[in-house]
């Protein structure tokens, strides 16, 4: 999937919208401003293309030993942190 964000200056926010929904386009004479913009940042406590407004939250989750394996070997998120790893479970993190 391909994205395009934008500042809605209406609402002094960012918006994400699906490229694949674009179904015509007018071109105009205008001439957009370019924006300070820092997708990491922007992006930082967002799973996938939604950013709420309100402040993350810390979520702790708990896995079997087997299922802890594959998330140390492939993270969730990349806030995620490991605050338990023993022979029982793996809690873990994240915002």
């Amino acid at each position: 999937m391909w994205y395009i964000v934008g500042k809605n200056d209406k609402y002094d926010s960012f918006m994400t919208l699906a490229l694949d929904r674009i179904v015509s386009l007018i071109v105009t004479e205008h001439i957009f401003e370019p924006i300070e913009f820092n997708s990491e940042e922007h992006f930082k406590y967002s799973f996938g293309i939604t950013v709420p407004k309100e402040e993350p939250i810390d979520v702790i989750i708990s896995f079997t030993q087997e299922q802890g394996n594959y998330l140390r070997t492939l993270p969730i998120h990349s806030t995620q942190q490991i605050i338990v790893d023993d022979e029982m479970n793996l809690k873990s993190k994240l915002k």
